[in-house]
């Protein structure tokens, strides 16, 4: 006859385990971290090894809300496509929505976002903008474990 353990060890393992599991499905189904960089020029390179960036290109984009001109470090990466980066999560929530706001009237936008920056492509909605190729940033969303969003 096999011996059995005591009542109270079997509860303890039975819980324990029904604890593990619990943890399992709750960490799978959490959102994950969106990657972050610590810097401009990091989040820059990360987005011109996966779509390549052009080497001259003009300045920043300038971003205005209804109070005015709206503090951003940005670079961009081709005519129409600007990669942006924010040391408060505030700030980039705030830029996020400006932009969204503009392609709401403007026309569509794409935006990559991370945990601490975003890419956005203008092409839709840059007055004159010269088309330098279309980007895949649902793929550069992909390749960099990002939010991919398309703003009508």
């Amino acid at each position: 006859m096999k011996a059995r353990p005591p009542l109270g060890v079997a509860l303890s393992t039975g819980a324990v385990l029904i604890g593990a599991c619990s943890a399992c499905t709750a960490a799978a189904g959490a959102p994950a971290e969106l990657p972050e960089f610590a810097s401009l020029q990091q989040a820059v390179d990360a987005v011109d090894e996966q779509i390549g960036c052009l080497d001259e290109v003009d300045g920043p984009t300038s971003v205005h809300d209804a109070a005015g001109l709206v503090t951003t470090e940005s670079v961009k990466c081709t005519e129409t496509v600007e990669v942006f980066h924010f040391d408060r999560p505030e700030e980039l929530d705030h830029v996020v929505t400006t932009l969204s706001a503009a392609a709401e009237a403007d026309g569509s936008m794409q935006f990559v976002e991370g945990g601490n920056w975003f890419v956005v492509d203008f092409t839709e909605v840059a007055a004159g903008a010269s088309p330098d190729g279309t980007r895949d940033l649902a793929g550069l969303a992909e390749a960099l474990d990002a939010d991919f969003r398309d703003v009508p």
